[in-house]
Parts: structure tokens; sequence; C-alpha cells
């Protein structure tokens, strides 16, 4: 009889740390969404620290005193590869302006070499987003995804497809 009691104890104590394991990773899990929430107009720029696919260093609060354009996209939409070489005419025209560009890839490390076909063309970072040190930004539904960082680093544009022609000039120039 005693070895049963023995035998309940150990199980209820079993059952209590299972149940106390599963309240912890509830509470991990609600912070560690509520510190990826969407960004919106208003807010300081999400972190962004990564290395490009050219090896070159990319950190967004590092390009804070000019305007950013953030390109989240993926191989798959063949609308953001295209766009991929609008911002590229965009951004030589405007580069002496003090525009940045920055592409964000959503695909996962084994697309990688995709990404780097489908972006060779392009004189600005392409950052795989999974492979980035810290990035504070939250991949869409859907592609692609833009934002515009003003100068003082905060969001002051999002933008569910690229802005075309003067439309694009006043979304980052306002």
């Amino acid at each position: 009889m005693c070895q049963a009691f023995l035998h309940a104890d150990f199980l209820l104590g079993c059952a209590m740390f299972y149940k106390s394991f599963i309240v912890a990773c509830f509470v991990l899990c609600a912070f560690s969404f509520s510190a990826r929430a969407d960004v919106t107009v208003g807010d300081p720029a999400p972190l962004l620290v990564a290395k490009a696919l050219d090896g070159s260093a990319v950190d967004l609060a590092k390009l804070k005193g000019r305007t950013v354009i953030v390109y989240l996209w993926q191989t798959q939409c063949k609308s953001c590869v295209a766009d991929l070489k609008s911002l590229r005419d965009f951004y030589n025209v405007n580069e002496d302006k003090g525009l940045a560009v920055v592409a964000l890839s959503a695909d996962p490390p084994q697309l990688q070499y995709v990404a780097e076909e489908d972006s060779a063309m392009v004189d600005y970072p392409v950052v795989i987003a999974s492979k980035a040190e810290k990035n504070g930004f939250t991949m869409p539904k859907t592609f692609p995804r833009i934002y515009i960082i003003g100068k003082d680093g905060t969001v002051r544009g999002i933008y569910p497809t690229l802005p075309q022609g003067d439309a694009l000039l006043k979304a980052v120039f306002g």
C-alpha cells in the first residue's frame, strides 16, 4: 500500500510539473508575439541588423538621417521581382537625395540562391529575413509590403504594393 501512495504522489508531482511547464510556455509565447507586433505609421522603425547577400552590413538604425524604403518580398511573388528592378531605377535616380533601400526577403534559407538570382541586378542591400541577427519586421501574409522610414527613424508609410511614378515620389519625399 505504501508503494501505491508513493506512486500516486509521483504521478501527482509529474502532473503539477507538466501543468507549470505548459503555463510557462504560454507566457513565453505571449511575450514573444507581443514583442513582434505589427508596426504602424508613427512607430519607431523596427530593428533590422543583418548581413546582406553581398556581404555588406545592414543596420537600419544607422540609416537614421536618410529616408529608407524597406521592401519585404518573396521570390514566388512575380510582381515583387519586377518591383526590385523599379526600385533599383528609383534608387539610382534618388540616392543623392538621401534615399536608401533595403530589400528584405521572406524566403527560407534553402531558397537563398533564388533570391540571389532575382536580386542580382540591384544596387542596394538584399537581406534574407530568417538569417538576420535582429529583425523586428513581421512577415505579411501576402507580398510585397513596403515600409517608408523617415529621416527621423519613424515609419512614415506602409503600402501593400509599390506606389508608382509620382505616388512613389510623394510617399518617399513628401
